[in-house]
């Protein structure tokens, strides 16, 4: 019976959650938060200031590399990592996403790109 309770508490929060959307409508939702240009110390506090949100680093003195799409540059000069969470679906239960938020910011410290990136793992 936990089983099944289990199951189905998992089903509906995959259902409801905003991340299973895909990358770009996630990346738009977070242009809308956070605007291109803002100031690293203002997306710091931003993200802070989100409970559901965890910095996993920031980074001073290198840009991001965008992995898995082919594009192996390097992109800004400082960086952040940003934990949005991750989420099972239904179809395929044994397997969880894993969301993570990549900003980057040029040499004043403004942002200059937002890539969200999932990767899946099996359990």
């Amino acid at each position: 019976m936990t089983f099944i309770a289990l199951t189905l508490f998992e089903g509906i929060r995959s259902i409801t959650s905003p991340l299973v959307q895909p990358e770009a409508q996630l990346r738009e939702n977070l242009l809308k938060e956070i605007p291109l240009g803002t100031q690293m110390n203002n997306v710091i506090q931003i993200i802070k200031s989100n409970r559901d949100w965890a910095i996993d680093g920031i980074d001073y003195e290198h840009g991001f590399r965008r992995s898995g799409s082919g594009e192996n540059e390097i992109i800004g000069e400082k960086s952040i990592r940003l934990s949005l969470g991750d989420y099972r679906i239904i179809s395929n239960y044994y397997f969880i996403t894993d969301v993570s938020v990549f900003f980057s910011f040029n040499v004043n410290d403004q942002l200059i790109e937002i890539w969200v990136w999932k990767t899946t793992d099996g359990l």
